[in-house]
């Protein structure tokens, strides 16, 4: 089975992400790594993980589109030409598969914008050449923001109005009927309602921009 290294490694410096690998090389691993990534990544750094195990898969933790948000919620704080960049250098070393995530529901975002990341989406697969290794996902930040995370610590300095303050709040929240009512924020910019309605329309989108590249077939996309 594929094992999953969480968060971006390279968070923790140069020194760790060389002797992270080099260690990994030297046992001889016969499982596939899924990577995340925050940030952009050069080409030798995919060098160096294709050198290091037999199979890898990048999941790409985008959030949005707007290069401005990404900056403010410290995502992929480069352009867009950087990030399809970075994803072809990928495809161009060896990654089995990138799993593409946008997110609605952050910060700064509207539901215009959120809209707009499904046009991105088909910026990107034209300019990774229609490569059928990138899946692309929309989902809201669901059902809560994390406990003890600086968002859920201090809603007001990052965006967000805090629905669920204690952990009774929380639990009665899972016993609602609908997810609308178990999201624990709402942001500035967007109601529970809008991050409902704007996942549903990004979610009909991006089935339509799957079925017109041939990323699911017609009886996929009617279901």
């Amino acid at each position: 089975a594929p094992i999953f290294i969480l968060h971006d490694i390279r968070q923790a410096g140069v020194k760790y992400v060389d002797e992270f690998f080099d260690r990994l090389k030297k046992i001889n691993l016969k499982n596939e790594l899924v990577f995340e990534l925050f940030q952009y990544a050069d080409e030798k750094y995919y060098k160096k993980i294709h050198d290091s195990v037999p199979k890898y898969s990048i999941e790409f933790t985008l959030e949005t589109h707007d290069s401005k948000l990404r900056r403010l919620n410290s995502k992929f704080n480069c352009t867009n030409e950087k990030v399809i960049e970075t994803m072809n250098f990928a495809l161009k070393h060896g990654c089995s598969k990138i799993d593409l995530f946008f997110m609605i529901g952050i910060p700064g975002q509207t539901h215009e914008s959120a809209l707009k990341n499904v046009e991105f989406c088909e910026t990107i697969h034209n300019a990774c050449n229609q490569d059928s290794r990138i899946f692309y996902f929309v989902a809201p930040l669901a059902p809560f923001l994390d406990p003890a995370s600086a968002a859920f610590e201090d809603p007001d300095k990052y965006g967000y109005k805090k629905l669920c303050h204690t952990l009774e709040d929380h639990r009665k929240a899972i016993t609602q009927p609908s997810w609308k009512h178990m999201l624990s924020y709402e942001t500035k910019e967007m109601t529970r309602d809008d991050i409902v309605s704007a996942t549903y329309e990004s979610a009909l989108l991006l089935n339509d921009f799957k079925l017109k590249y041939s990323l699911v077939n017609k009886e996929s996309h009617l279901d």
